[in-house]
């Protein structure tokens, strides 16, 4: 099972704050939360750890981008 981690957790893990995390959300550099509600959203684990690691691994924006596309798209199955 995939833990969900909401904004606080994301902010903590990512080392940014609201603002810096929803632009690089509309960039592409993270994936977009999933909506729970109409005032929750939630981000799965597996994937801010995944988008942490690359950027560790010194990946490029271009490589990053691909690899949010790939974890969203792995969402639907």
């Amino acid at each position: 099972m995939t833990a969900l981690l909401r904004l606080p957790s994301v902010i903590q893990r990512v080392g940014l704050k609201r603002t810096a995390i929803y632009e690089r959300v509309g960039l592409g550099l993270l994936p977009a939360p999933i909506k729970l509600g109409p005032r929750a959203s939630v981000w799965p684990e597996h994937e801010i750890d995944t988008c942490n690691d690359a950027v560790i691994q010194g990946r490029t924006p271009e490589e990053i981008k691909a690899l949010v596309l790939q974890l969203q798209a792995q969402r639907s199955g």
